[in-house]
């Protein structure tokens, strides 16, 4: 079976996920449509399976292979590649984040209304389905009447790193003090600020503890200047950038490790990758991927975004019970080992796109997890 993969660019950390795609079809192309000169987003373009759609001589390639595929799946790309595939009324899944990360009020803005329109509400009744990469993206649509049974759950699949969690478990021990983690771009929607908040109270009700925080971004003089003012400096560690692999070695070595981004948080990689490193997890209930990744008070801990109050709290009951601490870092490191990981998603979404080319229904093949039921969730959903 053929595979065409449409999307504007592939990248480094996308490599493990094709190569799965790969060997659940047999048959495999990525289309890139963008040309892009970063050296490991380069060298990605140059794998065998990649067809290069912005260079004139491959462009008439590149629609054939979009034509004749058995299935195509649909990620950043022209609307035109879509509309030319699904004219045939060809099996077509498109790959998305949410529509509403900065409010929900700009449904009735009219180039997003145009947008939805043009790319899938014309389509309700073709054979296009929607793989939800936000826990959130169903709710969005189900505002403009586009039907929850063609949406189902999907992610993105960093790598998986196989851990030997006793092994983890036994190194975090050796710390002279608990260790906290926060990584990625320091800028407002992910709020690095909120996790120098929960240092400072930390640190005020008398907690031994380390908050590490990894990256760099427009808020980092600025949450400097406040860890200074606040004498913070002998519990918050402002590490800047660091490779991918540096990030991983902090998350191994990390009790906790807080996810503070709001509803501008499409997806969330970080999220995988610290639940595959085995910490436990305190997670903002707004990132599209903590919804379908984490449950509540069994492999990880969700606040209600923007609640401080809730988030320290759950904070410290990780810091004082060393035994939900431990739980909640296995099951975190199975659910990604066991289900939310790329071979995993790969072959079952072959057995969709089977279920589906026998005119089966794409809905009740898995319970949970990729694939699974997109249920309507919305923005208020988690209180606790």
């Amino acid at each position: 079976m053929k595979l065409v993969f449409v999307s504007n660019i592939l990248n480094h950390h996308q490599m493990e996920f094709c190569a799965c795609l790969q060997q659940a079809f047999g048959e495999f192309v990525f289309v890139a449509t963008q040309n892009v000169e970063t050296l490991g987003f380069q060298k990605a373009q140059e794998a065998e399976y990649v067809y290069h759609y912005y260079l004139p001589e491959e462009r008439e390639k590149s629609e054939r292979a979009i034509m004749e595929a058995d299935v195509v799946l649909f990620g950043d790309c022209p609307i035109k590649l879509l509309k030319m595939r699904l004219q045939e009324n060809k099996l077509s899944f498109v790959y998305a984040e949410r529509l509403f990360k900065k409010g929900l009020w700009r449904r009735w803005h009219p180039a997003i209304q145009k947008g939805v329109q043009t790319q899938f509400l014309k389509n309700r009744d073709k054979e296009m389905y929607v793989l939800c990469a936000s826990a959130y993206l169903s709710y969005d649509l189900s505002l403009f009447g586009y039907p929850a049974d063609k949406c189902l759950k999907w992610g993105y699949f960093p790598q998986l790193e196989q851990y030997d969690i006793e092994a983890l478990e036994k190194c975090r021990a050796q710390n002279e003090k608990l260790q906290l983690l926060w990584a990625g771009r320091m800028i407002d929607w992910k709020h690095p600020d909120d996790a120098v908040y929960v240092a400072e109270q930390l640190k005020k009700s008398g907690y031994d503890f380390e908050l590490h925080m990894v990256g760099a971004g427009e808020m980092d003089s600025e949450l400097r200047e406040y860890i200074q003012k606040k004498g913070l400096e002998d519990c918050v560690i402002m590490h800047g950038a660091r490779t991918p692999q540096e990030v991983r070695q902090y998350m191994r070595c990390a009790d906790v490790f807080l996810f503070t981004s709001d509803f501008n948080e499409g997806w969330g990689a970080v999220l995988n990758e610290a639940m595959n490193s085995g910490c436990a997890i305190v997670a903002s209930h707004a990132a599209g991927s903590a919804p379908y990744l984490l449950r509540d008070g069994e492999n990880g801990a969700l606040y209600k975004s923007g609640n401080r109050k809730m988030l320290i709290h759950k904070v410290k009951e990780l810091l004082e019970d060393k035994e939900k601490r431990e739980s909640h870092s296995k099951c975190a490191y199975q659910t990604i080992e066991r289900q939310w990981n790329a071979a995993n998603a790969a072959q079952r979404f072959r057995k969709v796109v089977d279920a589906r080319l026998l005119k089966k229904s794409v809905q009740g093949i898995f319970e949970e997890g990729p694939c699974s039921k997109a249920a309507i969730l919305k923005n208020n959903w988690f209180s606790k």
